[in-house]
């Protein structure tokens, strides 16, 4: 099964169905399911992302990232490449893009929007990360449940 890893608390976000947008310089042609792995990395940066406000109410009391784990499973259901003319606010390929999605993405002219439905809890399974899109495990596609 396809994967992306994401940084947290990005990755995060995902998985408690408060993004649904990802954003990325590149295009891809894969549509389906799509394992959400949590990046390793936690630095000062994320650190301090997290603190600010409109960020902090968006995740748990007591948060801390899931760092090299998967999280959950998505279904990427479209692609589409932001507009030179895009202002805050426009539907891009039909869909809209809410200011909550603008605050937690990258979203300006010449990125990719990567629209993802159906968000579904996985096991928290450790696995290294890669860039790009990469091979998962497939067991992880089926009934599962969350280790707490």
């Amino acid at each position: 099964m396809k994967a992306l890893t994401l940084w947290a608390p990005w990755a995060d976000l995902v998985g408690l169905g408060q993004k649904r947008i990802e954003t990325r310089s590149w295009w891809t042609t894969y549509r389906g399911s799509l394992l959400i792995h949590g990046g390793a990395a936690w630095g000062p940066a994320q650190r301090d992302l997290v603190r600010d406000p409109a960020f902090k109410r968006l995740l748990p009391e007591g948060y801390f990232p899931t760092l090299g784990r998967f999280i959950c499973m998505v279904e990427l259901v479209d692609v589409v490449k932001v507009p030179p003319e895009w202002v805050a606010g426009m539907v891009v390929g039909g869909r809209p893009v809410s200011k909550l999605e603008i605050l937690v993405g990258d979203i300006r002219p010449g990125r990719c929007l990567w629209f993802m439905e159906n968000v579904r809890p996985v096991e928290r399974r450790q696995a290294r990360g890669h860039q790009q899109l990469w091979d998962g495990p497939d067991d992880l596609g089926g009934a599962v449940v969350v280790a707490a």
